[in-house]
């Protein structure tokens, strides 16, 4: 599997390398992937890396058994309202989505 530059709690992943999410919406571009346990957060904007680490990390803890999807993220569960659409939960073991 290759690797993306870590910076500051983020996988780096430059302009044509090889991001490994092969459904990533910035597949191909230069991005940033949240290195935090059981979050999806991907963002193009190395400016706002700071502000997730700080205003989602520090307030919002993911238990163990559940991923953290955000807002215009593919979840990949079919059947999910919220998937695209609003920062959620998966349940890892069911399926199950909450906000």
């Amino acid at each position: 599997q290759p690797q993306g530059e870590q910076i500051e709690g983020f996988t780096t992943w430059m302009e044509g390398s090889a991001c490994p999410d092969q459904l990533c919406p910035l597949l191909g571009r230069r991005h940033y992937h949240c290195s935090h346990p059981r979050c999806l957060y991907v963002t193009s904007s190395i400016e706002v890396l700071p502000l997730h680490a700080r205003e989602y990390h520090e307030t919002t803890h993911i238990p163990d058994g559940f991923l953290s999807i955000d807002r215009g993220i593919d979840c990949r569960l079919p059947s999910c309202q919220s998937n695209k659409l609003l920062k959620h939960f998966h349940c890892t073991k069911c399926g199950y989505s909450f906000v």
